[in-house]
């Protein structure tokens, strides 16, 4: 099966809002009136809002999102839907159909995030009148309009390359006017109930009846004929393939060294960093906690990132060490799933947590007088939970495309963890399509917080330049330092995996890369912001000094009673 079922089947046939009507020009002409009345009054309130100074509000600024969303959505789906009306010809290709079901997506799950946001606009204008203008500020209203454009995205992103990389091998007819989600599944020749749970069969469509071919078709193990005989040809079986492809067997994890020779040395090398990182991260987190001092944007961010650094590295290494000193090296088929969404939605928080701690040092070193406002508690909260979220993003569009391939060869990955290439490299159907989106999704996360830190970090030098005291400047440089430091190390290791061509990859180069941003680089950060960093180091002496009085109190107690 081609990933997608564009290259055999490149139309679908689209049966219209009636599948047989008596009177299709009239039908045309209803259609196009409504079309064009939805198309101007939405222009005409787009228009209105931006000429008119008394609509420059964010009611009506929302509003004007709301109507361009309007304006896409019924583009996306009336002009194919007259064409057919008018011409007859009802075929949409596959990639026509593929965007047309992702726009249709994205814009109605816009839709449905922006209407729940303006009930909360809604709900500041009468509840909170004096503090309208403050909690509904121009740049609220940005982050509102964002979060109801990425809400809608991922419900595209997830659903679409899901949706149709199932073999549609039946019927290629449509009963319906575009192509919407449930009319599509009907034509799968897959069971698209529970397709995780279910072993999949390679169908590459539709033949004639001869001799080559064989009416099968195999779910749950069990060989059953197709309903009304339909006949496939023998290329879609994979005869060297396993009888059975259940999704739901274990893997197994060939581990950093497929033949160690001291394995017990490697677990204590492991072993010791988990540590060293686990400790580090916490120490950080309690020291940013216990000492107001480090009660600022800048540390609060910095907690959130040892955090993730201590679940990063817990969601790999400890099974890692078990595997080490265990035979048995398998993680089941629910494990595997797990360990894949966790490692990409940590990776890609990281990634934007990252890029906006760069944000943080250009308004402390760019703007001092107005850090306060800028990096208030509020906008630390949304960094922090827009990190969440978008990596959260990332897992929940890649790990469910990943783990509905059919994987009916070999069980063995090579590699220490469930990271997506080795795990894909097992897959007994063409994972190319998949795997250029996914390159293409990980570009786009890595040029988002790239883009926040080159902006924030080429501002910061122009005002460093402009410094005339030298103070100044080593103390701009030694806030910046280290977090520069932390994303050299960490999108160094993110470029190589995600951006470099297949032709640079070896397993082996690529497991290493992996030790460094999963096992190392987690131990690195705690360490290189408290060895550079005055304020940390003094907080730690502070604690440590506190641990040292109340011992020798405890101590001077107990030796009074005794």
């Amino acid at each position: 099966m081609e990933w997608g079922n564009g290259s055999l089947y490149p139309d679908f046939i689209l049966l219209g809002l009636f599948s047989s009507s008596h009177t299709p020009w009239l039908l045309f002409a209803l259609i196009l009136l409504v079309f064009m009345a939805s198309i101007a009054s939405n222009a005409t309130m787009n228009l209105l809002i931006r000429v008119d100074p008394w609509l420059h509000t964010p009611m009506y600024f929302l509003l004007s999102h709301f109507s361009l969303m309007n304006l896409l959505y019924i583009s996306t789906i009336v002009p194919k839907m007259l064409l057919d009306q008018a011409t007859g010809q009802r075929a949409i290709s596959f990639a026509g159909c593929t965007a047309q079901h992702f726009l249709y997506l994205t814009l109605a799950g816009a839709e449905f995030s922006l209407l729940g946001l303006m009930s909360y606009d809604h709900y500041m204008a009468i509840c909170n009148p004096l503090r309208y203008p403050v909690l509904m500020s121009h740049r609220v209203c940005l982050l509102i309009v964002a979060a109801a454009w990425l809400g809608g995205s991922a419900d595209g992103f997830l659903l679409t390359p899901v949706t149709m990389q199932f073999p549609f091998c039946a019927s290629r007819e449509i009963n319906h006017f575009f192509c919407e989600v449930p009319a599509l599944l009907k034509l799968s020749c897959r069971d698209t109930s529970a397709k995780l749970n279910q072993t999949t069969l390679c169908f590459r469509g539709v033949s004639a009846p001869g001799p080559d071919s064989v009416v099968i078709l195999m779910a749950e193990g069990n060989l059953n004929s197709v309903n009304s005989g339909t006949l496939l040809p023998r290329s879609c079986l994979h005869l060297d393939m396993e009888p059975t492809l259940h999704n739901s067997t274990d893997f197994l994890l060939l581990g950093l060294i497929t033949r160690p020779a001291l394995p017990g040395l490697i677990f204590t090398v492991v072993f010791s960093i988990f540590t060293v990182a686990v400790t580090a991260n916490m120490v950080m987190v309690l020291l940013i906690h216990v000492d107001s001092r480090l009660h600022t944007p800048m540390y609060f961010l910095l907690s959130q990132l040892s955090i993730m650094d201590t679940v990063y590295i817990c969601v790999t290494v400890p099974k890692m060490l078990q595997d080490l000193l265990s035979k048995e090296k398998t993680i089941s088929f629910l494990g595997c799933a797990l360990q894949i969404f966790l490692y990409l939605t940590l990776i890609g928080g990281e990634f934007f947590l990252l890029g906006l701690m760069a944000y943080d040092r250009y308004v402390a070193v760019c703007n001092p007088l107005r850090y306060p406002l800028l990096m208030n508690r509020r906008i630390c909260l949304i960094m922090v939970l827009g990190s969440w979220v978008g990596g959260s993003l990332d897992g929940f569009m890649l790990t469910p495309v990943t783990m509905s391939f059919p994987y009916c060869g070999s069980r063995e990955i090579n590699h220490f963890f469930c990271e997506i290439p080795a795990v894909l490299k097992l897959s007994c159907i063409d994972t190319s399509l998949y795997e250029t989106l996914m390159y293409a999704c990980c570009v786009l996360m890595l040029l988002i917080p790239i883009s926040i830190i080159s902006v924030s970090y080429t501002r910061i030098l122009i005002t460093v330049y402009r410094m005339n005291s030298a103070e100044g400047r080593r103390k701009a440089f030694a806030t910046c330092s280290s977090h520069i430091m932390v994303v050299s190390m960490f999108y160094g290791a993110a470029f190589y995996t995600n951006v470099l061509p297949h032709s640079y990859h070896t397993p082996e180069k690529d497991k290493a890369v992996s030790v460094f941003y999963t096992i190392l680089t987690p131990m690195l950060n705690p360490l290189i912001y408290s060895l550079r960093n005055k304020e940390v180091a003094s907080a730690l002496r502070k604690v440590l000094g506190r641990c040292a009085s109340s011992q020798r109190i405890r101590a001077g107690d107990l030796s009074r009673k005794y």
